[in-house]
């Protein structure tokens, strides 16, 4: 009985060590998305937020980013617009500090709204027209 236990214990041993490996070459890269729900407010100008966004779009094309998805939500009393944004960083891309895609987006922004002043102004007035956001992150599985 203790050899039975021997064997194995060196043969689970061997096999912790032998199948993490093999399943790290064979797994396919994953793909990072933030999804950011959108409730209007009753009074808000969805034309003007749609020029508003336009920037937006802009201003990822510039940095090299790819182009968010515009979901316009039916039949939920909960959200207006779902908007889902690819993140070719992954999880790096949320160190705010380092995330070369994020500074170029910004900088791009910055410049399309017409300096620091035009953009204050922007997320001002796009954040007026927002009663309610809910972000969430996922990514896909391989």
């Amino acid at each position: 009985m203790f050899n039975t236990i021997k064997i194995t214990a060196a043969a689970l041993a061997l096999s912790a060590v032998a199948l993490p490996a093999v399943a790290q070459d064979a797994e396919e890269p994953r793909t990072t998305y933030s999804v950011t729900a959108l409730e209007f407010t009753d009074d808000a100008d969805q034309n003007r937020w749609l020029e508003l966004r336009g920037m937006v779009d802009a201003a990822r094309a510039q940095a090299g980013l790819p182009a968010d998805t515009v979901h316009w939500v039916m039949l939920n009393e909960d959200w207006d617009i779902l908007i889902v944004s690819e993140m070719p960083e992954g999880m790096a891309a949320f160190d705010t500090h380092g995330s070369p895609s994020r500074a170029a987006f910004i900088e791009a922004l910055t410049e399309l709204a017409g300096g620091e002043d035009g953009l204050e102004a922007m997320r001002e007035e796009a954040d007026a027209m927002i009663e309610e956001r809910h972000t969430i992150y996922t990514h896909t599985h391989p």
